[in-house]
């Protein structure tokens, strides 16, 4: 998109922002002198019953826009009466051509749009907090009181030939994923029940599981492809009334995202999103998982 091009782009995407007013290409105008003088783009419409008219100078070059560009404009927009001023360039402005344009009242802004190839790139900062659980363990409640089994691998307890793990895992997955803390929870058997625990059977009236949570914070810069404008003096993006906004593609397990060492940010915008992750488990679906809860 170079050159007129651009220009068209730019009066596109001006339309958009404002469907109201009347928006057109190569505009000739006489200033005081009677003079014609050419604008890329010119605006018309009403506010509060006024007649409006703004005038856009668009720049398809590689360089950023100098304080001579802005001060032609502005010069040259004064001659026509021009009630507001938008200088539009594809590669952005220096420093002092931003003060220049607050100064004269002139939005230094660039094109944006949905063309990933575009220059310019508008990112957001997302942060996800990720959830997964750590460890679990499990303390038994024995029909006698004096039994005492010590440590015991959680992976070494079993009903009939059921590995009470794999069910714990389900549990976790299935009832508990929502959860952001730690869980402790008691389950009390109907009647006593003869469990194999590290390979010595045992009568329990019940167990208590625990598993702790692993949390950490992941952050990714993720493009925004839109069509619209950035405000160079106020750093801002603008999008017209029903704009659509599309992002960059992510991998869905999040394995692109970096890990953030600090705390989870607030919300500064309605694009800055905070997002909560909680990892499956990987579980053994093909063994014959039974309830524990039933029992």
């Amino acid at each position: 998109m170079k050159g007129i091009a651009y220009e068209k782009a730019v009066a596109a995407v001006q339309a958009m922002m404002d469907p109201n007013s009347k928006v057109e290409h190569n505009v000739q105008i006489p200033d005081r002198d009677g003079i014609k003088r050419q604008f890329d783009v010119v605006v018309r419409g009403n506010i509060g019953g006024v007649t409006m008219l703004i005038v856009i100078e668009c720049k398809d070059q590689k360089r950023k826009v100098g304080i001579q560009e802005i001060e032609a404009f502005y010069i040259k927009s004064q001659s026509i009466g021009a009630n507001a001023m938008i200088f539009v360039s594809r590669s952005g402005f220096v420093g002092s051509a931003i003060t220049m344009a607050k100064t004269y009242g002139i939005c230094p802004c660039s094109l944006l749009t949905k063309d990933e190839a575009q220059p310019l790139r508008v990112g957001v900062r997302w942060f996800m907090e990720s959830y997964a659980w750590k460890q679990t363990s499990f303390s038994f409640l024995f029909e006698s009181p004096e039994t005492d089994v010590g440590t015991v691998d959680s992976d070494q307890v079993f009903y009939g030939t059921h590995r009470l793990m794999d069910w714990w895992l389900k549990y976790l997955h299935e009832k508990l994923g929502h959860l952001e803390e730690d869980y402790v929870g008691e389950l009390t058997f109907t009647e006593p029940r003869e469990l194999t625990i590290a390979g010595e059977k045992h009568r329990l009236i019940g167990l208590i599981c625990k598993a702790s949570r692993l949390t950490r914070v992941y952050s990714k810069v993720v493009d925004l492809h839109f069509d619209g404008f950035y405000d160079w003096a106020e750093q801002k993006a603008k999008l017209p009334p029903k704009g659509t906004i599309r992002t960059e593609s992510f991998l869905s397990d999040f394995s692109d995202w970096d890990l953030y060492d600090g705390p989870m940010p607030t919300t500064s915008g309605v694009l800055n999103w905070r997002l909560k992750g909680f990892l499956s488990i990987p579980l053994p679906y093909d063994k014959n998982v039974i309830d524990f809860e039933a029992l």
